[in-house]
């Protein structure tokens, strides 16, 4: 029996023998251009575009602020004292009784007309008329009304629906002039807890006017 060469293959002895490819001489695939760059581009990738961070505005100028500031503060002062007796009379609370007309004055809508507030526990002299047209009243004439307290200037005549709709428009006045105030007074320019303070203010001044002209008619 004869032996075999050692690394010779144990199988067909008719099959080709396998040629062995050295790593060197495997050709590269060709580099494919990428289409949206030139040639001469590199592959790396390119760096990603940077958001533009908007500067912080400078704070409001006090020769604009400040007369902006007084102004509006008078006018939440105005509208929480006409919204104050008529949420208090849409609630319910106040006196019935009966006005007496002695005066009008003007036509249209510039008529204005006064009268005797009476009811069994106390008496006002000289009240104004509100809650109806003033033109369709004349002297002399006794009409059902109602008023907060004795202490009050105003007869109010109709029914509830006009007190609700007075005090709910003088209620959303009050949160418009907070928004002026947070604008004229630069909070909204503000960051962080900073911005949220001012503009809680802003918003508080006209309501703590509300809460004085509502602890005052009561």
């Amino acid at each position: 029996m004869t032996g075999k060469p050692a690394g010779e293959d144990a199988g067909d002895p008719t099959a080709p023998p396998v040629q062995r490819v050295r790593p060197e001489s495997v050709p590269e695939a060709p580099e494919v251009a990428q289409p949206d760059q030139p040639f001469w581009a590199g592959t790396e990738p390119a760096p990603a575009a940077r958001g533009r961070i908007k500067p912080p505005k400078p704070p409001r100028r006090p020769l604009i602020g400040l007369p902006m500031l007084i102004v509006l503060a008078l006018v939440s002062a105005f509208f929480a004292w006409v919204s104050a007796e008529p949420f208090w009379l849409a609630l319910g609370h106040g006196d019935r009784g009966t006005v007496t007309v002695t005066a009008c004055e003007g036509a249209g809508l510039g008529a204005r007309c006064e009268g005797h507030f009476r009811t069994s526990t106390f008496a006002v002299e000289n009240v104004a008329l509100s809650g109806t047209p003033d033109a369709d009243h004349h002297q002399g004439e006794q009409i059902p009304a109602r008023m907060v307290s004795g202490s009050s200037k105003f007869a109010y005549i109709g029914g509830s629906s006009g007190l609700h709709l007075r005090w709910a428009i003088g209620f959303g006045l009050l949160l418009v002039c907070g928004a002026g105030i947070a604008w004229a007074t630069g909070a909204f320019r503000l960051h962080g807890a900073a911005r949220v303070t001012a503009v809680l203010l802003s918003f508080g001044a006209p309501l703590a006017f509300l809460g004085t002209m509502l602890a005052l008619s009561w």
